[in-house]
């Protein structure tokens, strides 16, 4: 977690607060060598790459991490 440098808010907290949503892309995972146990609990979903192809899509900005 990354914390903000005046508040100790986590940023995690700060992003969910403003309406981000948090998503990781299912088919990447492996790669990572990440299972879906060990992500953040401010995840909102799992999807798979074409799912995410299609939020990239629609949304207005998009940020990779």
């Amino acid at each position: 977690h990354l914390l903000s440098d005046s508040t100790g808010e986590t940023l995690e907290n700060i992003a969910k607060a403003a309406g981000v949503t948090f998503r990781a892309c299912s088919p990447s995972m492996p790669g990572f060598g990440v299972s879906p146990d060990e992500l953040i609990p401010e995840l909102d979903d799992v999807s798979s790459g074409g799912a995410l192809a299609d939020l990239i899509l629609e949304c207005d900005k998009v940020l990779t991490f």
